[in-house]
């Protein structure tokens, strides 16, 4: 269970991250960055059930990207290109190698070269080699320093998340996102909002079951390290539980009582509109309203 975030700022790029690696029984709340340098200008951030594919496919995006121009587009591109050819190695290993066959001569000759049931068979079996739930998370900054935030998924599809500002992936994404829309993240935010806002995000998810210890990353047009003195993240973490998380008023209950909330029978409902119109002559003060009543079976209703 884990969760990867990142936000944009004014002028920065903020990411966060737990780092807990789940095997089995066995679990480590401290075992993974799930972040690589993707390009110069771009990290890669990943999160599954399995994750062992994750840096082949991100060595692979790197290699494609190396040498052509740095936009989105291409950034795009190559890392789609990479999750696409991983997922056609995965299957020719596993159903092609042991035919001593290649996908493209597969492709083109291998309903000449195999009895159709044995082709049908193995057609059925690349068609069901998969990355599991491994999804990336992209970002950083094209050529011309504008920052961009795009999801990978485990086809190779893709999503552009630039006019939100904002993505996250994994188990804990749902609660990071209901925080990150909370607290109004967007690019008007300065570093250091951002990073609350991140962290913040982060925190929640850890509701979900996410990893408590947090990775976190922060990165500029041209920059390549991200340093702060000790400390920052349990300061975040201190003002997050102390003044910013949500949290039930410690009055609400005698605050509310004052309204007379109940749950009634309907004969205590309409006994009490009774008695209360009856007293009054003035419609009910009180906001009543049933359940959807249920049809009426055959027997109930007359029809045969």
């Amino acid at each position: 269970m884990t969760v990867c975030i990142a936000a944009m700022s004014q002028m920065s790029i903020v990411s966060a991250s737990d780092r807990a690696i789940f095997g089995g029984s066995v679990s480590s709340d401290a075992g993974s960055d799930k972040q690589d340098s993707f390009a110069g200008e771009w990290q890669a951030m990943f999160s599954g059930n399995d994750i062992t594919q994750a840096q082949p496919i991100i060595e692979r995006a790197r290699e494609y990207f190396d040498g052509r121009p740095n936009t989105l587009k291409e950034a795009r591109s190559c890392f789609k290109r990479a999750v696409q050819d991983q997922i056609k190695e995965m299957a020719t290993d596993r159903f092609l190698s042991r035919f001593s066959l290649d996908m493209p001569t597969f492709k083109k000759s291998g309903n000449k070269l195999l009895d159709s049931i044995t082709f049908s068979a193995i057609c059925n079996d690349i068609r069901s080699v998969n990355l599991g739930e491994l999804q990336f998370l992209i970002w950083g900054f094209d050529h011309l320093g504008s920052p961009h935030i795009f999801i990978v998924g485990s086809n190779g599809d893709d999503f552009v998340y630039d006019t939100v500002g904002f993505a996250s992936l994994g188990w804990g994404a749902t609660a990071a996102d209901v925080v990150l829309h909370y607290l109004n993240q967007s690019r008007r935010r300065d570093l250091q909002e951002t990073i609350y806002s991140v962290c913040a995000a982060k925190f929640m998810a850890e509701r979900a079951g996410v990893g408590r210890d947090t990775y976190l990353f922060a990165k500029t047009f041209g920059t390549v390290a991200f340093s702060h003195r000790n400390g920052l993240i349990e300061k975040v973490r201190e003002l997050w539980e102390h003044v910013g998380a949500p949290r039930v008023p410690e009055s609400i209950s005698d605050t509310l009582k004052v309204y007379d909330i109940k749950c009634q029978t309907h004969k205590e409902a309409m006994d009490d509109l009774i008695k209360e119109f009856s007293l009054t002559q003035q419609p009910t003060t009180h906001d009543l309203q049933f359940q959807p009543a249920l049809p009426e079976s055959p027997e109930e209703s007359g029809e045969s």
